[in-house]
């Protein structure tokens, strides 16, 4: 009886730890995908003040349980007859979710990812009439080295000098891995066109390369210029819900005034 009690004791033991260690990896995995989702869309803003999505997590979690302890614990401490304001630690939670739509955190990294992106595909077609240019330079029989024209042009950009760099890097150990590093860091279907060309390039003499680039100039030259056209129409609608705000507080500071006066008026005719 006594050995068949500790096996019973021992199995509830294992059960237990076993409950326990499975419960710790589901809130380690919740944990890191929630880092992960933080971690992608700071990717995507270029990583602000360096703050990536393990970091962003452990700031988020202090400025909570700051905010906890001045508006809810302190009040209760120093005066229980004061209002615990728990709504504040809640609001801050909410508002520096990177996953809820309507949080204003959300919306400023998916502003400066959208920025972002934009100088991406800017320099990236700046960088298409450069590397032409590049290629119209050289001598009649001279080869194509995408390597040296990667590298002596990085310098002159500023959102995708990153991916030029990783794309040199890799290009002389995998070179299709090369093509994908480029094609994923700047995203887009024109960047995987672009990488797409820069591989092909490579070897080929100066008039192929010549006619590979062309072959895609249409399509450059009309994405390019309807980029141009939508960025155009974007500050303008920007512009007018900036003036049209402006101009409904103004309306509605002139009602509220008039309102006033006449309250004043009516009041002191009563007087």
């Amino acid at each position: 009886m006594y050995y068949s009690l500790t096996s019973i004791n021992q199995r509830e033991k294992y059960r237990l730890r076993f409950r326990k260690k499975l419960l710790e990896q589901k809130e380690s995995f919740e944990k890191k995908t929630e880092a992960h989702k933080s971690d992608e869309l700071l990717a995507l803003a270029g990583y602000p003040l360096g703050v990536n999505g393990t970091r962003f997590q452990i700031i988020r979690a202090s400025v909570v349980v700051v905010s906890f302890i001045l508006f809810t614990i302190y009040p209760l401490l120093t005066n229980p007859a004061l209002d615990a304001q728990l709504i504040y630690p809640v609001m801050i939670y909410l508002g520096m979710s990177t996953e809820l739509s309507f949080s204003p955190t959300r919306w400023m990294l998916s502003a400066i990812a959208n920025d972002k992106k934009d100088k991406r595909l800017t320099e990236m077609f700046v960088f298409y009439d450069v590397l032409k240019s590049e290629l119209e330079s050289l001598g009649p029989g001279q080869e194509v080295n995408v390597y040296n024209l990667i590298k002596d042009s990085s310098s002159l950009f500023n959102h995708i000098d990153l991916a030029l760099i990783r794309f040199i890097s890799l290009w002389k150990t995998d070179t299709h891995m090369a093509k994908k590093s480029f094609s994923s860091l700047i995203g887009g279907e024109y960047a995987e066109t672009l990488g797409e060309i820069l591989y092909r390039l490579d070897r080929t003499s100066k008039a192929e390369a010549l006619r590979i680039i062309e072959s895609e100039a249409e399509v450059f030259s009309f994405s390019h210029n309807e980029r141009q056209l939508q960025q155009g129409s974007k500050k303008k609608n920007i512009y007018f819900l900036f003036f049209g705000i402006t101009n409904a507080f103004i309306i509605v500071w002139f009602i509220l005034f008039v309102l006033s006066l006449a309250l004043d008026s009516m009041n002191s005719s009563n007087i």
